[in-house]
C-alpha cells in the first residue's frame, strides 16, 4: 500500500482515501468488520510501527475500495508443520534423567551475571490474600502448565538475552516476561499479547545493568512508574551510554533524515502523549523452598521469577528432568517458573523457561527437579507481581 501522511498520522478511525503515489510500505490484513450506524466496511491490518502509533499499532481501513491501493498486490505463505519435536517436550510419559549438548557455549561461556534478589526480599507491597493462604496442599493439581492450560498457551515470546551481544540482563527478562504472561493470564489471552521493554528497563537502571540485577527492583519500579510497551524500545542488549530514565530512553522513534543519518526522539516529545505503560499493583517474595506456596501462586496468578545457580553443565543441558548436587548456597543467574510435573518414574520437577534463546534446552524452556539437594537453589527466592489491566481499557475493536 501507499505510506501516505495520513497512515503516517493514523489515530483512529477508519482510514479512507485515494492512493497518489507507488505501493511503497507493506502491513498485515488480519481481519475485517462493518460498522453498525454507518454500514461502513473496514479491513482490520497490522502496521510494524509499534504499539505507540494508530491502536496499539493495527488499524481499520476502508474495505471495497482500494485505499490507498492495500487490495492491489497482496500474498500469502502456508507455514510447514516441522514442530514435532516440541510436541515430545510436552509429554507427559517422560522418565527422569537429562541430556547435555557440549557444543553449547563451548569454551567461551562464562556467567558474569551478579544477582541481588536475596538483598532486596525485604521490599514488598500486599494488597490482597496470597494464594497460600487459601489454597490447601491436597488441592494443588499433580501437574500444571501455562503453555497448554486447557490446550491454550498463554505465555509471551521467548528472547536471547545474548543477542547482539553478551548482556547479563536475566534479572530484568525473568521478571518482565513474568509480568506480561501474567497480563495474558489475566485477559484470557485476549488481543494483544503483552510484551515489556527490557531494553527501557535496562536505561533507567531500573534494578540492575548487562552486568546483573535484581528482580524485585523491576517489580517495584513497575509498580512506582509501569514500565514501557516492548515496541516503546527494541531490546539491544547493552548498557546505555549513560543510565537515565528520560522520556527518550523509555520509548522513542527514529525517521530517516538527510544524508543517511536518523532523526530520533522521545515518543512524547514529538506527539505530546503518554506512551503505553504495564503497572503490577502489589508484589512480593515467596518463603524460600515452600514449594506448596510457589505451586499455589503459579497456578492462581501465573508464572514467577526465581533465581538460581547455573552452572557449565546448565548452560549445556538439551533435555529432560536436570539435576545437579552442589556445594553453593547463593544464585548467579534468574529463570520463570511457570509448572510442574512428575516423570513416569516418579521424579517431581519444576517447568522452568530461560532466556537464551530457543536453541537452548527444550525450545528455551527446561525441566528441574523439585528436590532442594539437587536443584541448584531455584525454589530459594522467588518473587511475583499482579500486573493491572487498564492499559488496554481504551482498544477500539
Amino acid at each position: 500500500m501507499e505510506n501516505s501522511l495520513d497512515l503516517e498520522f493514523y489515530e483512529g478511525g477508519i482510514l479512507s482515501g485515494e492512493s497518489n503515489g507507488d505501493l511503497n510500505h507493506v502491513v498485515s490484513i488480519v481481519g475485517w468488520g462493518q460498522e453498525k450506524d454507518s454500514g461502513n466496511k473496514y479491513w482490520i491490518a497490522r502496521n510494524s510501527w509499534g504499539e505507540t502509533w494508530g491502536n496499539m499499532g493495527f488499524f481499520k481501513i476502508a474495505k471495497g475500495s482500494n485505499t490507498y491501493g492495500i487490495e492491489s498486490r497482496c500474498n500469502y505463505a502456508i507455514p510447514k508443520n516441522n514442530w514435532q519435536k516440541i510436541d515430545e517436550y510436552l509429554k507427559e510419559d517422560q522418565k527422569s534423567g537429562f541430556t547435555l549438548n557440549p557444543n553449547l557455549f563451548k569454551g567461551n561461556y562464562v556467567n558474569q551475571e551478579i544477582i541481588h534478589d536475596e538483598e532486596d526480599e525485604k521490599q514488598q507491597i500486599i494488597k490482597s490474600p496470597q494464594p497460600f493462604e487459601y489454597i490447601k496442599s491436597d488441592d494443588i493439581p499433580k501437574k500444571w502448565d501455562w503453555r497448554i492450560v486447557d490446550g491454550v498457551n498463554y505465555m509471551s515470546y521467548n528472547v536471547n538475552q545474548h543477542i547482539p551481544t553478551y548482556c547479563g540482563s536475566c534479572w530484568a527478562q525473568g521478571s518482565s516476561s513474568s509480568i506480561a504472561d501474567r497480563l495474558n493470564i489475566q485477559r484470557k489471552n485476549a488481543f494483544p499479547s503483552a510484551a515489556i521493554s527490557v531494553q527501557s528497563i535496562i536505561n533507567c537502571d531500573w534494578g540492575g545493568s548487562c552486568k546483573g540485577g535484581s528482580s524485585t527492583k523491576v517489580y517495584m519500579n513497575a509498580q512506582k512508574y509501569g514500565i514501557p510497551v516492548m515496541t516503546c524500545k527494541n531490546y539491544e542488549s547493552r548498557n546505555p551510554a549513560m543510565f537515565d530514565c528520560s522520556d527518550f530512553q523509555r520509548c522513542s522513534q527514529c525517521w530517516p533524515g538527510k544524508y543517511g543519518s536518523d532523526i530520533c526522539y522521545s515518543y512524547a516529545e514529538k506527539y505530546d502523549g503518554e506512551y503505553p505503560k504495564i503497572y503490577v499493583s502489589e508484589y512480593a517474595t515467596i518463603k524460600a523452598n515452600d514449594n506448596d506456596a510457589i505451586m499455589s501462586e503459579i497456578m492462581t496468578r501465573g508464572p514467577i521469577s526465581c533465581s538460581m545457580y547455573s552452572t557449565t553443565n546448565f548452560h549445556q543441558y538439551s533435555g529432560g528432568v536436570y539435576s545437579e548436587k552442589i556445594d553453593e548456597t547463593g544464585t548467579n543467574h534468574i529463570i520463570q517458573l511457570l509448572g510442574w510435573g512428575t516423570t513416569s518414574d516418579g521424579e517431581d520437577y519444576w517447568i522452568g523457561r530461560n532466556s537464551w534463546g530457543t536453541y537452548w534446552g527444550e525450545f528455551g524452556f527446561f525441566k528441574m527437579t523439585r528436590d532442594p539437594k539437587r536443584n541448584l537453589n531455584i525454589a530459594k527466592s522467588c518473587n511475583w507481581g499482579v500486573p493491572k489491566t487498564d492499559i488496554y481499557d481504551n482498544l477500539d475493536l
